[in-house]
C-alpha cells in the first residue's frame, strides 16, 4: 500500500460506515473461482478499509489456516467442487455461522436464498456490494440462520 502500509481512510460521504463497526477492521473472505472476479473486489474493498483475504474454491478457504474468524463471507453461487451454498451448509453445521453474500452470474440463481442471505447477480456494482456486506454485517446475522431453511 502507499504510505508505507497505511489503510485507504474510509470516505464516509461515499458509502456507509463499515469499518470499524465492532472497533476492528472487518475482514471479508472472497471465494470465487474467477480470478478477475477476486482481484476486482479486492481492489474495491481494500480502498474501504476492508481487510481481503481471497481463494478459488471453497476447499482452498477450508484448509487456509485463519488469522481469525471472518465477519463476512462472499461467496459464488456456482464453482466447481463444493458450492457457495454447499460451503455455508457446511460452515454452519459446524457452528461457524458466519454472515454470507452471494454472488452469481446465472440468472436463475439471483431470486432469493431460504435463509435470507443477499445474493447479487454478475455484474453488479460496487456499491451493491458494499450495501450488502454492511447490512448483512450490522445485523448480526451470525446467530439468526439455522441449518434448517423452514426455521423448525
Amino acid at each position: 500500500m502507499p504510505g508505507g502500509g497505511t489503510k485507504v481512510p474510509y470516505p464516509p460521504s461515499v458509502i456507509h460506515p463499515i469499518v470499524d463497526l465492532v472497533n476492528h477492521c472487518l475482514l471479508a473472505i472472497v471465494i470465487d473461482d474467477d480470478p478477475s472476479v477476486c482481484r476486482a473486489l479486492r481492489r474495491l474493498l481494500q480502498a474501504v478499509g476492508i481487510e481481503v483475504e481471497t481463494y478459488a474454491s471453497a476447499d482452498d478457504f477450508l484448509q487456509a489456516a485463519l488469522r481469525r474468524e471472518p465477519d463476512c463471507l462472499v461467496l459464488d453461487v456456482r464453482m466447481p467442487g463444493m458450492t457457495g451454498p454447499q460451503l455455508r451448509d457446511h460452515l454452519h453445521s459446524a457452528g461457524r455461522l458466519i454472515p454470507v453474500v452471494f454472488i452469481t452470474a446465472h440468472a436463475e440463481e439471483g431470486h432469493g436464498d431460504p435463509w435470507g442471505a443477499t445474493i447479487l447477480r454478475k455484474p453488479f456494482d460496487g456499491q451493491a456490494l458494499l450495501d450488502a456486506i454492511h447490512e448483512t454485517v450490522r445485523h448480526g446475522t451470525k446467530g439468526q440462520w439455522s441449518s434448517d431453511p423452514t426455521g423448525a
